[in-house]
């Protein structure tokens, strides 16, 4: 089950309800498309998506099931891992993927953890790009994500959608899955736009993949996430290729990797040496590789052996975790509450949480709510020195793709986790 802002070991990620995630497609007074002329390995007998066909043989293509409905799509990327939007992942908790052809029969496998693209916004199809842990590994073959740039000169060519969305606004039918044909129109640095041929996405496509043929098989382009401005025949994707570096390529591995060092970054016990994966409780998004000890000598500098259970002790730092409250920070991605903030001239950056001075319990997870220097009026919660960490931290506004408080969900910086891991592990073992 999907752990929370991270990864925290129970909690799940639920979906958004249709009103929540309505917006994040094509809003148009009904998603059904007037069928054009009928193209390769397109029917006509059924337009859905809209305007397109069943598609029972897509089995890597699955329904992202919480709140006891499909409320989007996802494409399974590698045996434990699914790619689908980040704004599939607000809202309800996503629960498990559904591998099958129809929400009324199938296989499902249960979600641990769920990542958002840190740079991505609400409402924006920019980085809408976010990752889901299974449980346990599928074994149906996963697709190959896009590793050539796109560039203006792809525009033109035929993609496919595959979702598990409304034929229209008035569908109240169980959701099933369908494919169909539309045109890559354009491209920009982190999204590409589809126009229908004649097919196009609609309410609960979002998440699903944007498919191109490559020599002989297809590949992963982009992800449907919203519709454009310019009209309702349009929709917005993001691209595969954009989010490789800073998101996919980075996380996939972590995934995949089966010999972490300790303190290095996990996301199971399995990516873990000792097969240890910590998640610890005051930055549960920032979990690391821990590993059984008898004395503190047998963990890094600035860890301590403390006692885990009745029977044994593990490696934990001593004093605020990476990513937690007054933690040192380089910027807002490596924080647990989001925020990476300075509330002094001649202080080092921390990790903060937004707070608002009139709440009644501004700070819950501790600290004082105390305005930011050099920002707007925003305030942040500083902790004081008596509780463990000198105050500090860099002045800043909340940032692009922070994480909202009780989203359920991580979002993931490579280079900050890292930059902290490294900083926390510097040295080795204690002598």
């Amino acid at each position: 089950m999907l752990r929370p802002r991270q990864l925290r070991p129970a909690t799940l990620i639920e979906k958004g309800s249709k009103g929540a995630f309505c917006c994040a497609l094509l809003l148009t007074a009904g998603c059904a498309l007037e069928a054009g002329s009928p193209q390769e390995g397109v029917g006509t007998a059924e337009q859905k998506i809209a305007g397109g066909i069943l598609a029972p043989d897509d089995p890597a293509i699955v329904g992202l099931e919480g709140a006891g409905k499909i409320g989007c799509t996802g494409v399974l990327v590698s045996p434990r891992v699914v790619l689908t939007a980040a704004h599939c992942l607000d809202g309800d908790v996503i629960r498990a993927v559904l591998f099958g052809s129809s929400a009324d029969g199938g296989d499902t496998i249960g979600v641990l953890r769920g990542w958002k693209h840190p740079d991505h916004q609400t409402h924006s199809a920019n980085h809408d790009l976010g990752l889901l842990l299974l449980d346990a590994p599928s074994d149906v073959p996963p697709l190959p994500l896009n590793h050539e740039p796109l560039t203006s000169a792809n525009a033109g060519a035929h993609v496919r959608i595959v979702g598990f969305g409304q034929t229209g606004m008035d569908d109240t039918a169980a959701p099933r899955k369908r494919q169909g044909t539309s045109i890559l129109a354009s491209v920009s640095p982190s999204t590409l736009t589809i126009e229908p041929s004649p097919a196009r996405p609609c309410v609960g496509d979002s998440g699903g993949p944007v498919l191109q043929t490559r020599g002989e098989r297809e590949v992963i382009v982009g992800i449907v996430s919203k519709g454009a401005a310019t009209g309702a025949d349009r929709a917005e994707a993001a691209r595969v290729d954009a989010a490789l570096e800073g998101f996919l390529r980075p996380l996939l591995a972590m995934i995949e990797a089966t010999s972490g060092e300790l303190g290095d970054p996990c996301a199971l016990d399995d990516n873990c040496g000792a097969g240890l994966c910590l998640s610890p409780e005051d930055a549960p998004s920032f979990a690391y590789c821990s590993r059984p000890c008898a004395t503190s000598a047998d963990c890094l500098p600035d860890m301590e052996c403390a006692p885990e259970g009745p029977d044994r002790h593990v490696c934990r730092y001593d004093g605020p975790s990476p990513g937690a409250l007054g933690a040192p920070c380089q910027d807002h991605g490596g924080c647990e509450f989001g925020l990476c903030a300075v509330f002094a001239a001649d202080a080092p950056a921390i990790c903060s949480a937004l707070c608002f001075p009139e709440d009644e319990r501004t700070c819950p997870h501790g600290g004082e709510c105390t305005l930011i220097p050099g920002t707007d009026g925003t305030f942040g919660c500083a902790i004081r020195e008596e509780e463990g960490a000198p105050e500090g931290g860099c002045s800043c506004a909340t940032p692009p793709g922070a994480r909202e408080s009780g989203d359920g969900v991580v979002t993931f910086c490579w280079a900050a986790l890292t930059a902290a891991w490294i900083r926390r592990k510097g040295g080795g073992r204690r002598e």
